[in-house]
């Protein structure tokens, strides 16, 4: 396989390993926000039914009550026609007093049935107190029934003896009594429930606004994920690109180099000019030289500068080990000197004052080339 293929082989490998990468990551980022948008969502139905079952059950706790209530008053006045019927019929005598009596006691009888099948599937706490209600009113309308035979066996005296024993208003008073307990047990927990009701009313409220807001802040965040992926794909593609069109016009130049006869006819200082030409045009930096030991390692002296801007080869400069230790070391310990800010790299800053400030170079790199194990030149 040629070189030049070798290399478009690499750059495409690498170009499909990096897309590769970014597309996971991508998708890893987008699925994670998506799924936290459903988990939201879930959680703002979730609310939103156990808001609305509350309401409903408020709702039917409401119209619950409220017939409840209704039969409990309808009981206590349907007692209340009993007792006039039987005063009417007390003082008179007349057996049509005794109709609205009896119709009363009708209605009084439908009343309870109401209330215990209202308890029965609503309130189950409530049925010892109908039982006790249920009990007094029994006792009641057995009082009044007694006033009744004795007014029409043995006459107004007798009755009148029963009445004035104030045991049929005691029984109406605690008739009255267990209504309002049962009354007010209903009342509260009603109140209970509309509490509650809305207490889930606004959590419900603030749940749904708060997660839609949060949702469109996800789902806001998933279109600039998306919106800087395509961006730092296209940059990524891009930069990509670029080092592919280095590779290949480096192997063009290596190539190109190979090609030619200089360093084969022995001329090392044309093949050297030809090298640090080429290098510059490819690299695309502004100097590029080549410096050679001297025999005592003390040394290292240029065969070769070329400076882009001008197209100036020059010559003959020196750098001693004396005074440049620090770089002298690195050389020997080294691959490659890479230096971004060659100012303050601990490996070139002693050629700041002297030598990098006056040209104007920021940035160092230095290759050091070895032949058995001995390091030749940089």
């Amino acid at each position: 396989m040629s070189p030049k293929l070798e290399m478009n082989t690499a750059a495409r490998q690498v170009l499909l390993a990096t897309r590769g990468l970014l597309e996971e990551k991508f998708i890893r980022k987008v699925t994670t926000t998506l799924g936290v948008v459903t988990a939201i969502l879930f959680t703002i139905s979730f609310i939103s039914y156990r808001s609305l079952t509350t309401f409903i059950n408020a709702s039917n706790q409401v119209t619950y009550t409220q017939e409840f209530l209704t039969e409990l008053e309808d009981l206590v006045s349907h007692l209340k026609d009993v007792e006039s019927g039987q005063r009417g019929y007390l003082l008179t005598g007349k057996e049509r007093y005794l109709e609205p009596y009896s119709a009363a006691v009708r209605e009084v009888g439908q009343a309870l049935k109401a209330l215990e099948k209202l308890t029965a599937a609503h309130h189950p706490n409530q049925q010892q107190q109908l039982q006790t209600l249920e009990l007094i009113v029994t006792q009641k309308l057995t009082e009044l029934k007694q006033t009744i035979e004795l007014r029409q066996d043995k006459g107004l005296e007798a009755a009148l003896q029963v009445v004035q024993t104030d045991r049929g208003k005691n029984l109406m008073d605690n008739i009255r009594r267990v209504s309002r307990e049962m009354e007010n047990e209903e009342k509260a927990v009603l109140k209970q429930y509309m509490f509650q009701s809305q207490v889930n009313s606004r959590q419900a409220i603030f749940t749904f606004f708060g997660g839609i807001c949060l949702t469109f802040s996800l789902l806001a965040g998933v279109y600039y994920l998306i919106y800087r992926e395509i961006g730092q794909r296209q940059l990524a593609e891009a930069a990509l690109r670029e080092s592919k069109r280095r590779l290949q016009a480096q192997n063009m130049v290596l190539m190109e180099l190979a090609r030619r006869k200089t360093l084969s006819l022995g001329d090392l200082n044309a093949a050297v000019r030809e090298i640090t030409e080429a290098a510059t045009n490819v690299l695309g930096i502004e100097r590029v030289g080549v410096w050679l030991y001297n025999d005592e390692r003390s040394k290292i002296h240029c065969i070769d500068l070329y400076e882009w801007n001008t197209s100036r080869h020059s010559q003959g400069m020196e750098l001693a080990a004396v005074n440049y230790p620090a770089y002298f070391q690195a050389l020997q310990e080294a691959r490659t000197i890479a230096a971004h800010d060659a100012h303050t790299d601990p490996r070139t800053k002693e050629f700041s004052q002297f030598y990098l400030s006056p040209l104007g170079i920021t940035s160092m790199l230095d290759a050091p080339i070895w032949l058995d194990s001995r390091l030749l030149a940089n």
